[in-house]
């Protein structure tokens, strides 16, 4: 089940990015971003809690939307409920940056 949620939300995110009309390079550095909340929730934060795991995916697919300021609102809940310091660092340092 979760591997296809995860599967499910990458495959959205790329079909996406694919479809989006965007000006310049703006749809390809939302992907980017949803790919790193994506890599951060299986790696850094693969043991956190459940809810951390989810608020990454649902932030995954705002980004995808490029709804990117609801997406950093969520990324700092996952941030404020994050357990391990290597996902808190990660959601700080990779997640939380809507540069790409």
């Amino acid at each position: 089940m979760k591997t296809v949620l995860l599967l499910t939300i990458t495959a959205f995110a790329t079909l996406y990015a694919t479809c989006a009309v965007a000006s310049g390079g703006e749809t390809e550095r939302l992907d980017k971003w949803a790919n790193k909340v994506i890599a951060i929730k299986k790696g850094e934060c693969a043991n956190d809690l459940k809810k951390v795991r989810k608020l990454l995916d649902y932030a995954a697919i705002l980004i995808a939307h490029n709804e990117t300021g609801e997406a950093s609102e969520v990324l700092g809940n996952a941030l404020r409920r994050a357990k391990s310091d290597i996902c808190k660092t990660a959601i700080k340092k990779k997640a939380n940056r809507n540069d790409g």
